[in-house]
Formats: structure tokens, sequence, C-alpha cells
């Protein structure tokens, strides 16, 4: 144990981060490097890369810095890209109405829509004005937000700008962008002792932007009020020219909060997570009322009963769960599949409680982007062992010759599953030239993960269950098996099964769509205090109904409970 504790420990390092280090300054003139990360729908699945919509944007090959490449496993997979951009921010430096580039079909296009004729060009960008697509940009490792106002008056933040508006049946690409970059100087010594540059330092706190959509952003003069808007209809016939302003204003937010104003999911957010947890504390409340009553009520009285019993042929006409005492530990016709499943389940127990944990500790960022699905996959490659432990474990209990099928079976067969349909899924994002297909590179890495640290801890832990004392049943086993009697309970295993899964889905579904939000719509979750007491809910929830269903089972005569 103080092994894995160890072993824990060191892969929970290796995933986190802590916020607040690495503070990065700036002199006057210095340049700024904005990234593009890459264009993302709430309508459509497939994230694309930056060039995708602006093709005829994309810098000369020269400009390149070695950030740009700096990716962890968790962004990769969430289809996040570092693209250089062509935008010149210099700190300090105000901008006006300063040239990006000049969008025309045909011409200086590069990337995926190169080899396109206008017309199928045209259907795309359109297509990425339907399904809401929002371009996202990172400056200072900070991404660019839309300011705007909620019903209390408080700020709210849209985390990247529409690529384009529909009006009717007209299509306008936004063409002229408004940014502002908040910065901070910091004063005090601890704040100044983290620099690199001591005097006129100034940090950036902030990133924003207001898109428009104009016709007249031409010759260094931008008119943005009383103008026509850029119709993406003209690029058959003029290009399009895009152009950007950049303003400095001060703000008092320091470097280590800066990323509190997008944490602040506003008032209604938060009445939403409370109204979760009140759902979720009534069906546990409900569940272990439930529970509480079938053993203090119904057990209780049939322990009276049965020890009132004066001879055995009055014990031959009764019924229920006492009969099956002697059949109730059998082995399962499919004990193999039932131990595999047993340890999985608690790798991905362990996976989860330990990822939370380190949430909660606040060693995993929502700054650091990627980090919470990278620590969910460390965690679950350092932990693997407890799925060959476990079942292992459980099958030598059993008494079964199998062992190898169950040790292959905890090494391969869930891991094995979910590889199989992520290659699958990779190669359609590929052939749709998306950038959640994740490259060759990251796809031998995960192979490695797999293959080079899962499945020798799979080895190790199913090395060690088997050595490991067996457990001791409280009841001994008959050697003929008891006839189960035909009734409606015994024949609802499916039923059961459904149940089982609905109820402690139900606890942790408002909880589960925001984790998923944050995983596949990139966006910003930072309640780990909320999702620590839904999660602890959830696992009372599936005990209670776990005991329930047993005891439902049991009643019947039918000892085939797990």
């Amino acid at each position: 144990m103080r092994y894995f504790l160890i072993w824990l420990g060191v892969f929970g390092i290796c995933c986190a981060y802590i916020p607040g280090m690495g503070p990065k300054a700036y002199h006057e003139g210095e340049i700024l490097e904005v990234y593009a990360n890459k264009l993302q729908s709430p309508k459509n699945q497939l994230p694309h890369q930056y060039h995708y919509a602006y093709p005829f944007c994309r810098p000369a090959p020269t400009i390149k810095t070695e950030s740009a490449d700096r990716l962890n496993l968790g962004q990769l997979l969430m289809g996040e890209r570092h693209e250089f951009t062509n935008f010149d921010f210099r700190m300090m430096v105000n901008e006006t109405c300063k040239f990006l580039c000049r969008g025309e079909v045909g011409r200086n296009m590069t990337g995926p829509l190169q080899k396109l004729n206008s017309d199928l060009v045209l259907k795309l960008m359109q297509r990425l004005i339907d399904d809401d697509y929002v371009v996202r940009l990172n400056l200072d490792n900070l991404p660019v937000v839309m300011r705007g106002n909620s019903k209390d008056g408080s700020s709210v933040f849209q985390i990247g700008y529409p690529f384009g508006i529909r009006w009717e049946e007209n299509y306008y690409v936004h063409n002229h962008f408004r940014f502002k970059v908040l910065y901070h100087q910091p004063t005090t010594v601890p704040d100044l002792a983290e620099l690199e540059y001591k005097e006129d330092a100034y940090q950036v706190v902030g990133f924003e932007v207001l898109p428009y959509s104009t016709r007249d952003n031409k010759d260094g003069i931008c008119q943005i009020k009383n103008t026509y808007p850029a119709s993406l209809q003209q690029l058959d016939t003029e290009p399009i020219t895009f152009t950007y302003d950049v303003f400095y204003e001060y703000s008092s937010q320091n470097w280590a909060t800066r990323w509190d104003p997008l944490f602040d999911g506003g008032k209604g957010r938060k009445d939403i997570q409370w109204i979760s947890i009140s759902i979720s504390v009534m069906l546990t409340l409900t569940l272990t009322l439930i529970v509480g009553g079938i053993l203090l009520k119904t057990v209780h009285n049939d322990f009276v009963r049965y020890n009132g019993l004066e001879d055995e042929g009055d014990m031959l006409n009764e019924s229920g769960w006492k009969l099956v005492h002697a059949d109730v530990f059998r082995t399962p016709p499919r004990a193999e599949l039932l131990c595999i499943m047993n340890g999985t389940g608690a790798q991905i127990l362990w996976t989860l409680l330990s990822t939370l944990e380190i949430a909660i500790f606040g060693l995993v960022s929502p700054s650091h982007r990627g980090a919470l699905l990278t620590s969910l996959v460390c965690m679950w490659v350092a932990l693997s062992s407890v799925s060959g432990y476990v079942s292992a474990k459980l099958y030598n209990s059993m008494q079964g010759r199998n062992r190898r099928t169950v040790v292959l079976g905890s090494a391969f067969l869930f891991t094995g599953a979910v590889f199989s349909i992520f290659v699958g899924l990779n190669i359609l994002l590929a052939v749709k030239k998306s950038t959640a297909a994740v490259p060759f590179t990251t796809l031998a890495l995960i192979i490695f993960l797999w293959f080079g640290l899962s499945v020798p801890l799979v080895l190790l832990g199913s090395f060690l269950g088997f050595k490991k004392k067996k457990h001791e049943w409280p009841c001994r086993t008959n050697a003929i098996p008891r006839e189960i009697p035909a009734s409606r309970l015994s024949k609802s295993s499916k039923f059961h099964c459904m149940l089982a899964a609905l109820v402690p889905f139900g606890v942790v579904l408002i909880q589960l769509i925001f984790v998923l939000n944050s995983l596949w719509q990139n966006q910003v979750y930072y309640m780990f205090g909320f999702m620590f007491i839904v999660f602890i809910l959830g696992l009372l929830a599936s005990a209670e109904v776990s005991i329930a269903l047993t005891y439902l089972k049991l009643t019947s005569e039918d000892y085939r409970w797990w």
C-alpha cells in the first residue's frame, strides 16, 4: 500500500498544474504573440483549425516560435491547436485600422480549402456561420472573450467571437476586430520578485474583442458605423479586407487572479448548481428512506419469523431470502466477465476520486487548458494495477481456473473497446479535416501508455491479487444448485439493470452536463467543490440501489444477484 501511494503521488504531481506559477512581464513595445486555438461550434461537434475559416490569412512559414508547439495530451485530445497568426501586437502601442490580410477566393489561399473552387469555399464558410462557429484566440495563455451584461447588471463573458452572422438570406463575415488588452503593473514586492523585468513591467490580465462587419476598412481608415457590412458573397467579385484595432487599458486585477472574472459564472449558473445539488440530495434521501425501511423493518421481521419456526417442516413451507443461504455465494456462470468488470469499475472509481481530489486542492487549474483530461488519462494509467488486483483477488476467491482470461481481460477488454472506438472516430475526423483528429505521434503516445505502462501495471496488480488471501464467504455453498422458482422478479433482470443505472445517473446528471461541456465545448469548469458533493451523493445512491435490488432478488429466491 505504501508503494502504491508513492506511485499515485508521483503521477498526480506529473499530471497536476499549480496555478499562479510563471508570470510573464513585457517591456513597452515588446511583441505579444497571438495564437489561434480552434474553431468551435455549439451545434457541430467537429472543431476546425483557425485557417480553415481564414485560408487567406496564413502567416509566412518563417514566422513560428517554439511556444506554438507546446500542447499537452489533453489539448490534443480535445482538438486544440496552437497556430501563429498575423496579428502584430506591441505592448502599450495602440493601433487603429491595422491591416491583417485580404481575402479573395482562389488567391493567396492555403490549407485545406486551397484546392476547392469558389462555390465550395463559399458554401463551407456559410456552413461555419450557420453552425455558429466561434473563433478562439489566445494571448499570454488568456482566451479572447466578448464582454456582456446579464439581467442583474453583472459582467458575463463568452469565450471567442463568432466567425460571422446571418441576416435573412445574406451571410456577413466579421472582418474588423477591436481588441482591448488589459494590463497590470505590479507594485508589491512578492509580485516583482517573480518577474524577469523589474522596471517598466507590464502584465497581461485580460483580452477582449468586439467583432464588426464592414466594407469601409481600406487605406488605413475603418468606418464602423453607418456603413454596409461585408457580405460573404462579395468574395466572388471583390476581396474582403481584414483589419483590427488594439487598445491597452489599465486594470487593478493582478496576474494571479486574472482568471477570476471568467470563473464567475454569475448568479444564474450558481443557482443551477444549487438546484442540482438539492435534487440530488432529495433523490438520495428518498433512497435512504427506502433502504432504511428495508433493513430496519422488513429484514427484522424476516429474522423474527425465521427464528420462530419450530421444525424443519415449517422451514420447507416458508419462502424468502434465507432459503438461498447455501447458494448465494455460488460462482456465477460467467465469473471471468464479472471479475473483469468489477476490477474495471474499481479502477474507474479510483481514477475519478483521485482526479477530483487533485482538482479540489487546486492542482488542476482551468487556466492550464487540457489539464483535466490529461489528469484523467494519467490517473487511469497509474491506477491500472487496481483493476488487475481487484479482479484477480475476486476470481481467486471464486476458485476459478482461467486466470489468464481474467488477467488479459482486465488489461484489454474495456481499454481495447474504448481504444477501438477512439481509432474509428479519429479516422472519420481525419477525413473531415477536423482538429479533433489526433496526430500520429499522439496516437503512438497513447499506445505506449497502454502497452508500456498500463498493461505491465495490470500484470503486477494481478500477481499481487492472486497471492493475496482468499475471501472467506460467511456461508457454505451446496454441491447441488437450488432450483430457482418462476416469478416476476426473477425474470426482470434487465429492468433491474436499467433501474440500477438510471437512479445514480439522475443524481449526477446536471453536473455531468457541465463536465462534458468543459471537455467537448471547451468551456471553463471550476466548480469542483460542487462536483465532489454530487460525486459522494452518486456513490451513496449507487450503494443504496444495489442494496435494494439485491434484497428484492434474494426474496424471490433467486441467488443470481451477481
